[in-house]
């Protein structure tokens, strides 16, 4: 009963010390941990939900102009058709939106590749239509495959954060 009692509160601390802990370590290998802070998560997850509603935004508008440029066109002048000015004009100002968006990303490098891994195992955004929306879940195989790559501390701590997430995504 006694080891039961101390066992209860060691679980009970370590819950404490993972939720209140305003930052996370990533341990990659022999590198010394890195810190990734709360600001760092949530500037991520919402440059995330913003780039995935840009992608969305431009799947649908490449779709549109696709068979706007295919109409004019008969099946033997695919070539013309990859000339055509309309989907040249629609290319070029995707990939300016895609530069800006990148240009704005929160975090680089280790932190970058450590919350692009570990986020949709906590949450996920699926294209539902011209919409990004949220959906709530967590998807156990990237999690594992997160924990493996940069510790279950890290792990532990983002998915501490879902409330925060979820918020974010959901806006």
């Amino acid at each position: 009963m006694r080891l039961r009692k101390y066992a209860v509160i060691a679980f009970a601390a370590a819950a404490l010390a993972c939720g209140r802990s305003r930052e996370g370590v990533i341990k990659f290998g022999d590198q010394p941990g890195l810190v990734v802070t709360e600001d760092d998560l949530t500037r991520y997850v919402a440059w995330w939900r913003d780039y995935l509603t840009l992608v969305n935004r431009h799947r649908i508008e490449l779709d549109a102009v696709t068979r706007s440029v295919s109409s004019k066109y008969s099946p033997g002048e695919s070539d013309r058709m990859s000339q055509d000015p309309e989907l040249l004009a629609t290319f070029d100002r995707q990939r300016s939106a895609m530069q800006e968006l990148e240009g704005r990303r929160p975090v680089d490098g280790l932190k970058m590749q450590a919350l692009r891994d570990t986020v949709p195992g906590v949450a996920t955004l699926e294209f539902q239509g011209d919409k990004v929306a949220y959906v709530p879940g967590h998807n156990e195989i990237a999690l594992a495959a997160a924990r493996q790559r940069y510790g279950d501390k890290f792990v532990a701590w983002v998915v501490s954060r879902e409330a925060v997430i979820a918020r974010i995504l959901s806006e």
